[in-house]
């Protein structure tokens, strides 16, 4: 028992350590008192249309997959990383979720109670800023995704999309770039708005022409060559086997 409360001592304090020092303006104690750690697993859906929406998630590790119904029934998707937050109809009365949030990998998140944040705000105004950058940043994003839905090109659609992941969530190895993506065919043809079959033609077509190499199980690899968005800087971390990844030769360069 003395072993197990230790392990799981030394987990909390791992756990707390990681803990982004400035989020939303608060510290670290702050953080801890009004907000609650949440694991993420693959597949896990959080929210659902209609169920009452009373907190806002933080991501803190993994991705989000998010669907939204907008006006005219048109369904709004995003996919979110660590530093952005999704829930945000916890803020308007009478807070329901319009769709749902499902994790693309595991991963934990920071659920603030909506109810907390006029105390937050009158104590950490900043926090207010905070929000409102956050969600200004969720409509840039959701834009640049719309804009790239509407590209006439099937295939131009695919390349846009795996070059914007890429500069939000690809990590430099040398020459290239580790794009960890785990998405469904059928996911992704519900992004790019194509049905199934062209994205299976589409893809197929890009591996016959030796433009890609996948692996839909772990993610992409993408040349460093022409993607100065991306910082210079190589990563610390071990290198994925590339066994397990997928290999996009120089085809993402800027046009």
């Amino acid at each position: 028992m003395s072993h197990l409360l230790r392990t799981r001592t030394r987990s909390y304090e791992a756990f707390r350590d990681s803990l982004p020092t400035n989020l939303l303006g608060l510290d670290r104690s702050m953080l801890e008192q009004v907000t609650r750690r949440v694991r993420l697993r693959r597949g896990q859906t959080i929210g659902g249309p209609g169920e009452p929406c009373a907190e806002l998630f933080l991501i803190h590790s993994g991705q989000i997959l998010t669907r939204s119904e907008q006006l005219a029934g048109i369904q709004a998707i995003n996919i979110l990383g660590p530093g952005e937050l999704f829930g945000e109809k916890a803020l308007f009365a009478p807070g329901v979720w319009d769709g749902s949030a499902t994790a693309l990998a595991d991963g934990e998140a920071f659920a603030l109670a909506a109810v907390n944040i006029p105390r937050l705000a009158i104590h950490y105004p900043n926090c207010v800023t905070e929000l409102l950058a956050l969600l200004g940043q969720r409509i840039s994003r959701a834009e640049s995704l719309a804009s790239i839905r509407a590209a006439g090109n099937a295939s131009d659609r695919m390349l846009q999309f795996l070059r914007e992941m890429a500069v939000r969530f690809g990590e430099p190895f040398g020459d290239e770039i580790w794009l960890p993506l785990r998405l469904t065919q059928s996911e992704f043809a519900e992004i790019l708005g194509l049905a199934r079959e062209t994205v299976v033609r589409i893809q197929s077509q890009l591996v016959e022409q030796g433009m890609i190499r996948r692996d839909s199980r772990r993610g992409y690899w993408l040349r460093q060559a022409g993607r100065q968005s991306i910082p210079a800087q190589p990563s610390t971390r071990t290198r994925p086997d590339t066994e397990i990844g997928t290999r996009i030769s120089g085809h993402f360069d800027s046009r």
